[in-house]
């Protein structure tokens, strides 16, 4: 291999980027071991198995005024296009923030124009997760309409967590055993992540939390107040980008689909750990299966939808692929899945264009 290939090579393996395609591929596994002992879903199985095994990425310097880094974009590899194959939900979230980024860079971005919304409900039973998502769907949809909710367009986004308990140590994130109902169901939490584009004088309502508690709970017609979180976006500190990789990420957590060992919930302040195994992986990823089906995660409309119509997104969500053409630009590296090493190892007798 030449040696400003070897040397590209060295700075990818190094990157972000390949440390999420590591991540990403371990992840497979657990969801290779439940889809393989269903009968319903052992296709899916021998599909992710499959998937991305192999795969050429292009790679390239970039040169800053202090530092020196690789730019890459993955240019050809089988996906499997399984809904819940962590490496192909990498490859579409990847691929959405990429033509949302290229739409918006040329765009002028009002400092004053954009807010980062997160709408919630109740959580929900596993086997109720469709019809709680619909009408959170169905509610978003009515408080658009709305003249008091003065926006000009959105970016939106769904998230279904599984719902956890409050360990001693946890202060922010919910990390201990799954809650179960009184019936030992799993319960489900969906909620929206929301970039807005909002019309002059809606910076007000920022401070004014409850107005918008009072919308969101009459759009869905309940009977409780859910809880939401509304934040200003400053595009000249790099929110806007921040809100946009928030928006595009994964829909549910591959880690969610692996069983808790007892081993990794270690606490940081000597907490003792869990001393059992609890094994939901398999029956979290069933349900999430049978209610996410055909079930589209990012919508867009108004501004955004001009900027980048949402049948590209589309596209993206079905093929994981985009709609940029081959570059020339850098070397061409190959990386093949190593069992052994569990991770991407990069091939070095791979030609380079």
């Amino acid at each position: 291999m030449p040696i400003i290939a070897q040397s590209l090579s060295r700075l990818f393996e190094q990157s972000p980027k390949c440390k999420r395609l590591n991540v990403a591929k371990a992840h497979t596994f657990p969801v290779i071991t439940h889809y393989a002992l269903s009968e319903k879903y052992q296709d899916y199985a021998e599909k992710i198995l499959n998937c991305s095994n192999d795969i050429k990425i292009r790679v390239s310097i970039d040169i800053q005024k202090d530092s020196v880094s690789s730019r890459s974009s993955i240019e050809n590899a089988r996906w499997c296009r399984v809904r819940q194959c962590p490496m192909c939900g990498l490859a579409r979230s990847s691929k959405m923030r990429a033509r949302l980024f290229k739409g918006f860079s040329n765009y002028q971005l009002d400092e004053n124009a954009y807010s980062f919304l997160t709408l919630t409900i109740r959580n929900c039973l596993l086997s109720e997760l469709r019809v709680s998502i619909n009408d959170m769907a169905k509610a978003w949809d009515r408080l658009t309409k709305r003249r008091t909710f003065p926006i000009l367009g959105y970016l939106r986004s769904l998230e279904v967590t599984m719902q956890r308990e409050r360990m001693p140590w946890d202060k922010k994130k919910n990390t201990g055993p799954p809650v179960r109902s009184d019936s030992g169901e799993l319960m489900a939490h969906p909620h929206f992540h929301i970039v807005l584009h909002t019309e002059s004088g809606f910076e007000k309502h920022l401070k004014d939390k409850q107005w918008l508690v009072d919308l969101w709970t009459q759009s869905l017609r309940s009977d409780y107040r859910p809880s939401i979180s509304i934040d200003k976006i400053r595009p000249r500190n790099g929110d806007f980008e921040k809100s946009l990789l928030e928006t595009c990420k994964y829909t549910t957590k591959p880690g969610d689909f692996a069983d808790d060992d007892p081993s990794t919930h270690v606490s940081k302040k000597g907490y003792e750990p869990l001393s059992i195994y609890v094994p939901h992986g398999a029956e979290w990823l069933y349900g999430i299966t049978e209610q996410l089906h055909n079930l589209r995660a990012v919508r867009l409309g108004g501004t955004f939808a001009e900027i980048c119509p949402q049948s590209v997104l589309d596209k993206i969500d079905d093929s994981c692929e985009g709609e940029n053409p081959e570059s020339q630009l850098g070397c061409l590296i190959r990386l093949i899945w190593n069992d052994s090493f569990c991770k991407f190892r990069v091939v070095d007798d791979e030609p380079i264009d």
